[in-house]
């Protein structure tokens, strides 16, 4: 009995020893390291939500008092396992303490007005000239930057700042002759009726709980499902007996051809996100009638949408009552 109790004491002693010297993993900064990595932002979004909730339960194989250390580092391969995945490679800085500690806080603040200075420089450079070959580089390096700003004032326990946005409003030069946005000759916004006339197309009634819209029409005819020569889908929806939005799906390689053809006719655009292949640009105000051309929306397709202003109120207030309805079939 006497051996049982020595030994217990001496085993609980060595696992408070262990915790004791046990540090959490180490702080991680993250290097591209190919050159289809994912934004970092969502890479690390991602690989974080995805090593939390692979790491929520703990492993009971485990002693009890090892637990809380076997789970944090867990969550840490886990980690590099993912962002790897990403395109993402780590180098850990260690906190260390006394001397170390200092040395370590002076790196990670240089770091942080260097990847500052950057960032600045990027948007700089993307300000002047949105059209510049290296476009999208530069927006595709602002969003690393600004996860990386990020994640050196989360480890130097700074108030975080806002992110530098790649979002550039270009002037509106819209021609005087353009009173509206157009579709094969029909303006968004106008009646049901004059648009088939123009464009002998079906339509049926839309179910409540397939969308806020009246009905949806769509070409009957295969030789109608096109837009600039190139075949695609597209449709229209009704609300109150006009057309308020008409969508096209050209596939993306179509793209530049479609944005320049667009540009010419109503002006330059804002661009709302200028990294391939999910880039975007709107023509009109948000509020008011609208056009937006989007590079990649399902697979390889596109998107342009032509969106009256009409009902937009009335047309919130469906799309709320449905979210609602939704929520009772659970």
């Amino acid at each position: 009995m006497r051996d049982i109790l020595i030994k217990s004491v001496i085993g609980v002693a060595l696992t408070s020893i262990l915790i004791g010297c046990a540090t959490d993993p180490p702080i991680l900064s993250w290097k591209a390291v190919r050159d289809d990595a994912t934004p970092m932002v969502s890479a690390v979004d991602r690989c974080q939500y995805e090593t939390a909730s692979a790491t929520q339960v703990p492993d009971y194989s485990v002693g009890a008092m090892l637990r809380d250390v076997d789970q944090k580092q867990r969550r840490f391969d886990l980690m590099v396992l993912c962002m790897r995945a990403q395109g993402y490679e780590a180098s850990t800085v260690s906190e260390g303490i006394g001397p170390q500690s200092q040395a370590t806080w002076k790196q990670l603040e240089k770091d942080l007005t260097d990847a500052k200075q950057e960032r600045a420089q990027a948007r700089e450079m993307l300000v002047a000239n949105p059209s510049r070959p290296n476009a999208a580089y530069l927006s595709q390096r602002i969003h690393q930057l600004n996860a990386e700003v990020r994640s050196l004032e989360i480890k130097l326990s700074y108030s975080l700042t806002p992110p530098v946005s790649t979002v550039i409003a270009l002037p509106q030069t819209a021609p005087a002759a353009a009173k509206s946005f157009e579709f094969k000759g029909f303006s968004i916004g106008g009646s049901k009726a004059e648009f088939l006339q123009k464009h002998p197309w079906k339509c049926y009634p839309r179910k409540p709980q397939h969308g806020p819209h009246d009905e949806v029409c769509m070409p009957d005819s295969y030789a109608d499902k096109t837009y600039m020569g190139h075949p695609t889908e597209m449709s229209a929806e009704v609300l109150d007996g006009r057309i308020v939005q008409i969508r096209v799906e050209p596939w993306s390689p179509y793209y530049e051809e479609i944005l320049s053809a667009l540009s010419e006719r109503y002006g330059k655009p804002d661009v709302l996100e200028a990294n391939p292949p999910r880039r975007q640009v709107r023509w009109g105000k948000v509020d008011q009638d609208k056009m937006l051309l989007s590079e990649t929306v399902i697979g390889q397709r596109g998107s342009l949408m032509l969106v009256s202003a009409y009902g937009t109120e009335e047309l919130n207030r469906r799309r709320a009552a449905l979210k609602e309805d939704r929520k009772k079939d659970m």
